[in-house]
């Protein structure tokens, strides 16, 4: 299929041969119709976070993102808070 596809021999033949039952490499494959279908990799094959990463994280670095988030949900859940209060200001009105 490879040399019919780009027209040179497929050298690599004894790596293939090892590493095509790997989740990684099986993430990926050609199907019959020669489309290409992806498939989720399961969690426990995932890869990790690296190290620099990680260490941004334990230093703090990108807890500014993490607090802006907070801080948006924060906001959106007090703009909740308020229309709900308003709601029932408006039915209490209703009664009286």
């Amino acid at each position: 299929m490879y040399a019919n596809r780009f027209g040179k021999p497929f050298l690599l033949v004894h790596w293939w041969k090892i590493l095509k039952e790997e989740p990684k490499w099986c993430a990926q494959f050609e199907t019959e119709k020669d489309k290409t279908e992806v498939v989720d990799i399961l969690e426990e094959h995932s890869h990790p976070i690296g190290r620099e990463t990680a260490k941004a994280e334990r230093n703090g670095k990108r807890k500014k993102k993490n607090v802006m988030e907070g801080i948006v949900i924060l906001g959106d859940n007090i703009e909740k808070i308020i229309k709900i209060h308003e709601d029932q200001k408006v039915e209490r009105e209703k009664v009286t």
